[in-house]
């Protein structure tokens, strides 16, 4: 089993991230159009973790079925 991926809005997905996917999804939604604007980061450990990140800062953390909404201030807090 993977034990963590991301997966862009517009299809991209990779298996096994490590933190220079992150940076890299991040500068890539800042070029993206508003329609394909967004990402998530998944991460399984007993459960699985989900953090998806739209270019306006709407962050959603997901976990055992509950939903977390957050609007960071800055690409820094993401």
């Amino acid at each position: 089993m993977t034990e963590n991926y991301i997966q862009y809005l517009e299809g991209y997905h990779k298996e096994n991230i490590n933190f220079s996917d992150i940076e890299k999804a991040i500068s890539d939604i800042l070029i993206r159009d508003n329609e394909h604007g967004a990402f998530w980061v998944s991460v399984y450990k007993e459960e699985e973790y989900v953090t998806e990140t739209d270019q306006f800062l709407n962050v959603a953390v997901v976990f055992n079925d509950y939903q977390i909404n957050y609007k960071a201030k800055n690409w820094k807090e993401i």
